[in-house]
């Protein structure tokens, strides 16, 4: 039990000593999580600045490691399976850290700069932005050296195809329906006279011939 802690201590320190470790996530130190149904412990760092990770169910954290022993009697589970998160922040996906959530990170190549996108899953990226390719594990995905950080980028919206406009062709103003002449020809006109004026009409016309 002393061997295992004094191990895992060891490599939290070698771990911030090695060159640009002030990049890297700092560690918790090593955790006792007991088990009192099953009676078994184990001992294992719950997080660092970039992750946390709760006990599994029905387990929980009976204290530091080395102040705190596994209970006598309890069985020594070698390798307990955590439940992990991990954060989304500049620190965590800055190089030489990659404990973060790194998965909408996005980068441009020619202006040297980092950012995230709100949900990289199906985001169409702007010109000049990249998200991490199929050939970069999502462990290994953070900001390269070099690169300074911008403001979130946002997704470009979906390009909607405009509907077609109809033109409508002019309406030919329909030409006017000519007036017919009025019946009787010429002479028409005297059917318009009273019955009396033709009558005096007609026998003022034979005493002029």
């Amino acid at each position: 039990m002393q061997g295992k802690t004094i191990a895992l201590v060891l490599a939290v320190v070698l771990l911030l000593l090695l060159p640009g470790g002030a990049a890297l996530a700092t560690p918790t130190p090593p955790y006792v999580f007991v088990n009192h149904t099953t009676r078994q412990c184990a001992v294992a760092i719950q997080g660092d600045d970039c992750s946390w990770c709760d006990p599994p169910t029905g387990w929980q954290v009976l204290g530091v490691s080395g102040p705190t022993q596994c209970p006598v009697g309890y069985t020594l589970v070698e390798r307990l399976g955590l439940n992990c998160r991990r954060y989304k922040n500049q620190f965590c996906c800055s190089g030489g850290s990659h404990h973060g959530d790194c998965r909408d990170m996005v980068v441009n190549d020619s202006q040297k700069l980092c950012a995230f996108v709100p949900d990289i899953a199906g985001c169409t990226l702007p010109k000049g932005w990249a998200g991490r390719p199929i050939t970069v594990e999502e462990y290994a995905w953070s900001c390269p050296f070099g690169y300074r950080w911008g403001d979130a980028v946002a997704c470009l919206d979906e390009t909607v195809t405009p509907e077609p406009t109809v033109i409508q062709q002019p309406t030919a103003t329909p030409k006017p329906t000519p007036t017919s002449e009025p019946s009787g020809g010429p002479n028409g006109f005297l059917c318009s006279l009273p019955v009396g004026a033709v009558t005096l009409l007609v026998i003022s016309k034979r005493f002029a011939r």
